[in-house]
């Protein structure tokens, strides 16, 4: 089980991805896990986000996720 901070530094990768939108993407979603689970045009929903940084978000997740 991973702390938020451990979750909290995926986030931190992402390019374009600053703390408001963070903030925003957690409190719509939940959970790291919830924000991958959406699709792109759930995320464009969230305050501050746009589809190209939706998507990045979505690549970057799913990347990571398969390092692991």
């Amino acid at each position: 089980i991973r702390d938020k901070k451990s979750l909290g530094s995926v986030l931190d990768e992402i390019t374009g991805l600053g703390e408001k939108r963070k903030t925003n993407l957690l409190k719509a979603f939940g959970t790291i896990e919830g924000i991958k689970a959406a699709s792109v045009e759930l995320l464009v929903e969230v305050g501050g986000m746009n589809r190209v940084v939706a998507e990045r978000v979505l690549i970057q997740l799913r990347e990571n996720d398969e390092e692991e």
